[in-house]
């Protein structure tokens, strides 16, 4: 290690800092933390609004994968760390969850996925 650097456990910490908010967003049953990421499908489904594809998805990987950071790393239900690229067991919900961020980006997204339902416009 050099001069200054922290060690890594240390130096995740200080990233993950980076994503602290002044709210500490907590599951209603158990009182896990959840990533900003839930917030807005937890709340729908909390009044009972119709949720979309994407917000029930979402909903549905929230217990396995409760910490989603935009860096390179989730966390698990049983808060294991993992990278995004890794093969192992959560390895098709992230990829699943990651192609829905990227084409909920784009200009032509598959509009169907993000409506609460059919025939809902933008």
């Amino acid at each position: 290690m050099e001069p200054g650097q922290e060690p890594p456990d240390l130096e995740l910490t200080g990233q993950l800092n980076e994503y602290l908010s002044c709210i500490r967003l907590t599951d209603r049953l158990d009182g896990r933390s959840i990533s900003m990421n839930y917030l807005v499908p937890s709340l729908l489904h909390l009044a009972g609004v119709r949720l979309s594809p994407y917000y029930q998805y979402m909903l549905d990987i929230r217990d396995e994968m409760p910490i989603l950071l935009s860096r390179s790393v989730y966390f698990d239900g049983n808060g294991r760390e993992h990278a995004y690229e890794e093969t192992g067991e959560y390895a098709d919900r992230i990829n699943t969850y990651l192609y829905l961020e990227y084409n909920n980006l784009q200009r032509n997204r598959r509009q169907a996925l993000f409506a609460p339902y059919p025939g809902a416009t933008e």
